[in-house]
């Protein structure tokens, strides 16, 4: 039991380390570039505008990576993530959903054998 239990909070101290790793954070980094942009864009343009070009290439790229990954029966609501900036943390979600469910199905077949 107690060799069950660790691997049970090993795995759900990996699953909130994804989380934070691969949503809170790169999700705070866009917010706090658009903020910076924001409260430069008055004051300091030039560097506003150096700031908007990382943004703006993230966009392109994950509109690339989105046109490619994404399956055609969720490219009807999934493009939103995609201007918003968070296709990332979106395909990060599902991935960890996977291993959530995976997980939690040999979890299942484990008890019944």
């Amino acid at each position: 039991p107690t060799q069950t239990s660790e691997r049970g909070l090993k795995f759900w101290f990996e699953i909130l380390m994804m989380i934070f790793k691969m949503l809170v954070l790169p999700t705070y980094d866009i917010g706090s570039d658009l903020r910076i942009v924001v409260i430069w864009f008055s004051t300091r343009r030039a560097w506003a505008i150096s700031m908007i070009c990382p943004l703006i290439a993230h966009t392109i790229c994950s509109a690339i990576l989105w046109y490619y990954l994404e399956p055609r029966n969720k490219k009807k609501y999934s493009w939103i993530f995609v201007i918003f900036q968070i296709f990332p943390q979106y395909r990060a979600v599902s991935i960890i959903y996977h291993v959530i469910t995976k997980s939690t199905d040999k979890v299942a077949q484990e008890n019944r054998s």
